[in-house]
């Protein structure tokens, strides 16, 4: 009974002292890195910034126990063991892996101890409470969102290894990768292996013992540090594939890598709270332990073409593309450049070249029906015997023979007409050239307009996707604080699916908004084209928006008569009209012709001269006769059509026809010249419009999105509040940036209306025809 009594006695006294404890007035801390180098100062220089800030005196830091592990199991344990028993120091904290994963490993912990670079509670043999506790007296630990067998997990995702090596540094293996056997496990689950790779001179370990391995998985290099980016390019030589865990192995060449956000100030932050928890009387048992950081998940497109594979296109959707290509700022292309190429190479310009070409030769053809012909011929001719003999020598049993003939259209009804006829015509396929350039001119601008509206959404859409993958974390964060359940992370993993969703649609927009430009440029489909982006703060962008003229459409006293000018100058600048016109030409020039066809002959005059070179045979030397060797002809005819079968009756109706059907065609044109100038003015008109709101629009729905954030993470507001503001965020940002492209757009296209592109003409040129419309507006 006195047993019973002295043992509920002491356990009484145990309970007291611990839910009694209060912390010393002043903590000195001491501080236990991997290494001091130039990497782990600014972390450390912040850490002690930040505590200092918090809690002002109460906490001290001396140089002299900061100290450097070295990247050395055993200068670590020496360090610890010197912060234990240095009676002065009340509180430790230890940085980087190596050095926390000493830390960790004690069985009891005398003073209390923080850890920051845990890379695995499970692989590490850290207990991890369900309360988001370590449980464990004395002692708590900052675990990042990091998970092995994830990564593992998602790197098959991009390219289906058979076996990975995960290369660490060996003191690094020796403290923290001892208990792999889950990993492994988790590995064969998916048909594959993983293996350790450690590092105890240099990378030229892991070179030697790579054979069998088609992947790479970069673990911490410690000491070895400094030589990764040649082990990746040499791995990367050899044909395997590299996956890292930091954003310098994705720059250093690795085809993928996961890594979380760099966010130092979060995570010092994290510390000094934690610390001044310990101040206020809370158990470090009790901190929490778990810390959440956006992860990054980003592939290198061009180290993934090097080793022969494309990743998925529902990886890629999820991923932050890296493409080291770099291009030279010369081969960006702006908009005139897109619009000269499309002058030079587009195939459907060319053909209109092509078809005036033809127009011009057929109006050649036409004029040299009055260039006169000239003919030559030469010849023997070969008669009987017996016909030679009766001729009495006029006609020899063989003559050689030359003549020349020439011949000369004086004038011809219908001659002249097909030449002023085919004149007409290279005019009208001339006009008919200009119109097809300025379209072309137009599709250029707005498939230009178009890729850059497609690049943009496509980034909007990224960025949503990253705002809806921050956002789950924080439901995460939420739920492990109690504000809500696992509905709200449902929802935000079902938003994520669909941001995906939606950002893989925008990239194939994108790609099909490149190959309609590089078809208009005839350039080859695969070719990339690296555009000059002409937004907000793009030079075209303020030239045409600060436009003075655009002072008149905002005016309702001057909208008006500046649709006027516009229409006028519309009319008066129009190729299709012009081509209309020699159209008409052509056709009355026809009428004539069959109206006077009949009355006015065709007139012709030929020569011609022969002269015989040789006889022979029988009738060759008949004596007597004497033939003449030598003849000449000249002859003037003329021709009258008195009638061709109803031919000329018929085309004469016909031509009217014609004619009539022009006069219609020009007047139907002119209307519709009218409405689209004057729809394209409105059209311009509500794309200011939308250009100013959707800017205000975008501005406060990104306000309003900020506040709504913080208070969701505070537990403040529902996930359905939050949903609200992030879509209401991105349906603005999409809008405007829409209004702005869509502004741009409604500018070429109303240039193109009126018959005039500004930038084809001079700054006189363009101040001319702004005086123009200044004195048509203002004496109207």
């Amino acid at each position: 009974m006195k047993k019973t009594i002295s043992l509920l006695f002491t356990l009484l006294i145990i309970f007291h002292a611990e839910n009694s404890y209060t912390a010393p007035d002043t903590i000195k801390a001491g501080i236990i890195a991997d290494d001091l180098s130039t990497m782990s100062e600014p972390f450390i220089t912040t850490l002690k910034k930040e505590v200092k800030a918090l809690l002002s005196d109460t906490i001290e830091f001396e140089e002299k126990f900061i100290l450097s592990s070295d990247w050395s199991l055993a200068k670590a344990e020496e360090n610890y063991q010197f912060l234990i028993n240095t009676r002065e120091i009340n509180f430790i904290i230890s940085i980087g892996v190596l050095s926390s994963a000493v830390v960790s490993s004690q069985k009891n912990f005398e003073k209390p101890v923080m850890a920051v670079g845990i890379i695995d509670p499970l692989i590490q043999g850290l207990p991890v409470s369900k309360d988001n506790k370590s449980g464990v007296n004395n002692f708590t630990y900052i675990l990042y969102n990091q998970d092995l067998e994830g990564d593992i997990k998602t790197f098959h995702r991009v390219y289906p290894f058979k076996k990975i090596a995960l290369i660490a540094e060996n003191e690094i293996v020796d403290s923290v990768l001892k208990n792999i056997e889950p990993l492994k496990k988790s590995a064969r689950s998916f048909g594959t292996e993983i293996e350790i790779i450690p590092l105890n001179s240099g990378i030229n370990d892991a070179l030697k013992n790579i054979s069998g391995y088609d992947s790479v998985y970069l673990g911490y290099f410690g000491r070895f540090g400094h030589e990764k980016k040649n082990l990746v390019n040499s791995l990367s030589n050899l044909g395997v594939t590299v996956f890292g865990s930091s954003k310098s192995d994705i720059n250093s060449g690795a085809v993928a890598a996961l890594y979380p956000e760099e966010n130092l100030i979060k995570t010092v932050r994290r510390i000094a709270l934690n610390i001044e928890s310990y101040t206020q009387g809370k158990k470090m048992s009790d901190l929490p332990v778990k810390m959440e950081l956006e992860k990054k998940f980003a592939i290198n497109i061009q180290a993934a073409s090097k080793q022969g594979f494309s990743p998925s296109f529902s990886v890629l959707s999820d991923a932050e593309i890296i493409d080291k290509q770099t291009i030279d700022p010369r081969e960006m292309l702006g908009l005139e450049d897109i619009v000269r190429q499309a002058l030079i190479n587009n195939l459907d310009l060319k053909i209109s070249t092509l078809e005036t070409d033809i127009s011009n030769q057929d109006y050649r053809l036409s004029k040299s029906e009055y260039f006169p012909s000239l003919s030559l011929n030469a010849g023997e001719t070969v008669i009987d015997k017996k016909r030679a003999e009766n001729s009495m020598g006029t006609a020899a049993e063989r003559t050689a023979a030359a003549s020349v003939r020439l011949e000369q259209l004086l004038y011809s009804e219908p001659s002249s007409s097909v030449k002023e006829v085919n004149r007409n015509y290279l005019e009208a396929q001339k006009k008919a050239q200009e119109a097809k350039k300025l379209d072309i001119i137009n599709q250029a601008t707005t498939a230009y307009f178009n890729v850059l509206k497609a690049k943009t959404i496509e980034k909007i859409r990224k960025d949503n996707l990253d705002l809806t993958k921050k956002h789950l974390s924080i439901s995460e964060q939420r739920e492990i604080a109690g504000y809500s359940g696992k509905s709200d992370v449902y929802r935000w993993k079902s938003s994520v699916a669909t941001a995906a969703k939606d950002l893989f649609e925008a990239s194939n927009s994108h790609r099909l908004q490149v190959l309609n430009l590089n078809k208009i440029l005839d350039r080859p489909f695969r070719e990339k084209t690296s555009l000059v982006d002409e937004s907000l703060e793009g030079e075209l962008f303020r030239n045409y928006k600060s436009k003075k003229y655009y002072e008149y459409i905002n005016n309702p006293a001057t909208f008006r008569k500046f649709s006027d000018f516009l229409v006028k100058e519309s009319l008066e600048n129009s190729p299709e009209l012009k081509q209309l016109d020699f159209l008409y030409k052509a056709y009355s020039r026809e009428l004539k012709r069959y109206r006077r066809e009949r009355f006015i002959p065709v007139a012709t005059v030929a020569g011609e001269a022969s002269h015989i070179f040789d006889r022979s045979g029988e009738g060759s030397d008949v004596k007597g006769a004497d033939p003449e060797d030598n003849e000449w002809t000249i002859a003037l005819n003329l021709s009258w059509p008195l009638y061709s079968k109803g031919k000329i009756n018929l085309n004469r109706k016909k031509t009217e026809i014609n004619i009539e059907k022009i006069e219609t065609e020009i007047k139907n044109l002119s209307k519709t010249i009218e409405i689209n100038v004057r729809s394209s003015i409105l059209d311009l008109l509500n794309k200011i419009m939308n250009l100013e709101a959707s800017e205000t629009s975008a501005d406060y729905a990104k306000k309003s999105l900020v506040l709504v954030q913080d208070l969701y993470a505070r537990g403040k507001v529902s996930v359905t509040e939050l949903v609200n503001a992030q879509n209401e965020s991105l349906s603005a940002d999409l809008s405007h940036m829409n209004s702005v492209y869509d502004f741009l757009s409604a500018v070429f296209n109303l240039q193109r209306t009126i018959g005039r592109f500004s930038f084809f003409h001079s700054e006189q040129e363009n101040m001319m025809f702004n005086e123009k419309m200044k004195n048509y507006i203002e004496t109207n």
